[in-house]
């Protein structure tokens, strides 16, 4: 094979580039290529298995450098769905390690393997357990979001294992609950202190350092003495009075909530349900699901939702993203020619016209592309059939295409029923 041909098939994949936008490219400028399948031949053969090796490897030194640690394994997991809606292929499930940073495991499940699309979070989250499980690997705590099946399958599974919820995801929900309860009669006022409770949300958690769930919820439970301006003698013996001091200037002259009225009451009955109280008492005081959320970011890059992939396609593609993340986890902020650390002033859609503030990170690096071409090269030059052993391996044991559970017609008989009520219309 010439090298080259092997060369840009591994330099489409390796940078998460989409093949036939690729090839498109070099079309367009007249310049003879590879064709398509002449690339899936090379990803199959040689691309995809070099990316589980060099990701094993990787695996492997991580879990080496975590078995030294004490404490156990601080994970923060979630799943993420390979399109929009709730009709996806795909559902990987992703974990990062805390104290490193890494992502230090990825599961993909079809949705065929499991009862529909909505449990494919469920078994990567067991599918994950299970792996470290045979590494002889102790989880101690996890991070996550809200999802109902994972705690409970936690709670009763893994009982040495604590389990705490993500602020984010909390916040998340009540900020839209206090949205939609400021546009109901007479409730617009409360729109007022909607990052103000967000706010108190995640210094509830934060200020609790030793994760007391009682203390949280009652340090959130004086959000409501707070905006009807009581600041002391609150209900709950465990959090009696506000922590600020005394309120001046702007502070002072709020747009206070009047006790007993309408909007005092809904948001009160809102703040204080139990089911909240509950996932509030669960609130993870020192890790969050953040950096977990930033590695879904990336997946977009090298798994975009509007792009169908193969079973083995969409993991290599994560596994991808994956790497990329672990040797850019680290990246330090930027500076100017003056040593001055750098920002940004971005819009969120979330923000509604607001702005946020965000560090801007150094340049990331491609390393690891090196390593995988390198990889790839010597691979190929010495152990090609072993090679296509792995590839064949891989595609062992794969669930079958989605259409597998359908009953297939004839395509003849198909084709003529179709152009025959086709002509019949006409």
């Amino acid at each position: 094979m010439p090298a080259g041909n092997l060369l840009i098939s591994a330099a489409i994949l390796f940078s998460g580039s989409m093949v036939t936008q690729s090839l498109r490219l070099f079309d367009f400028m007249n310049m003879l290529c590879i064709r398509r399948t002449s690339f899936y031949r090379h990803q199959k053969n040689y691309l995809q298995p070099t990316i589980m090796k060099v990701w094993r490897d990787e695996q492997t030194t991580m879990i080496n450098q975590l078995a030294d640690m004490e404490g156990g394994l601080i994970l923060a997991g979630d799943g993420r769905c390979d399109s929009p809606g709730h009709c996806a292929k795909y559902g990987s499930f992703s974990v990062v390690e805390q104290r490193l940073n890494k992502v230090l495991d990825i599961q993909l499940v079809q949705s065929n393997e499991v009862p529909n699309s909505s449990w494919c979070e469920h078994e990567g989250l067991r599918r994950t357990i299970a792996f470290f499980e045979d590494w002889g690997l102790d989880v101690s705590t996890i991070i996550s979001d809200r999802h109902r099946q994972n705690a409970k399958w936690i709670r009763e599974q893994m009982p040495n294992t604590d389990h705490y919820f993500d602020v984010w995801h909390v916040a998340k929900g009540i900020s839209r609950k206090i949205e939609s309860l400021g546009s109901q009669k007479d409730c617009s006022d409360l729109k007022a202190w909607k990052q103000s409770i967000i706010n108190h949300l995640y210094w509830s958690a934060a200020s609790t350092p030793d994760n007391r769930g009682e203390v949280i919820v009652a340090k959130w439970c004086s959000v409501i003495g707070h905006i009807q301006n009581t600041h002391t003698n609150h209900p709950d013996p465990l959090f009696t009075d506000c922590a600020h001091g005394p309120l001046e200037g702007e502070e002072r002259n709020r747009l206070w909530i009047q006790p007993n009225s309408r909007a005092a009451v809904k948001l009160e009955n809102l703040l204080t349900s139990k089911a909240l109280l509950k996932d509030i008492g669960k609130l993870s005081a020192h890790y969050q699901t953040s950096s977990l959320e930033a590695f879904h970011s990336l997946l977009l890059h090298f798994a975009p939702k509007h792009t169908a992939f193969s079973n083995l396609g969409m993991q290599s593609r994560l596994i991808l993203a994956g790497l990329h993340y672990n040797e850019n986890s680290a990246r330090p902020q930027a500076v100017n020619s003056e040593g001055q650390m750098r920002y940004s002033i971005v819009f969120p859609k979330y923000k509604k016209g607001d702005y946020t503030v965000r560090p801007i990170k150094i340049k990331p690096s491609y390393l690891y592309v090196q390593k995988l071409m390198e990889t790839l090269f010597n691979d190929y030059l010495q152990h090609r059939r072993l090679m296509k052993q792995m590839s064949e391996q891989l595609s062992e044991n794969l669930p079958g295409p989605m259409s597998s559970r359908m009953e297939h017609p004839d395509k003849d008989e198909a084709i003529d029923s179709f152009v025959s009520r086709f002509n019949a219309v006409v």
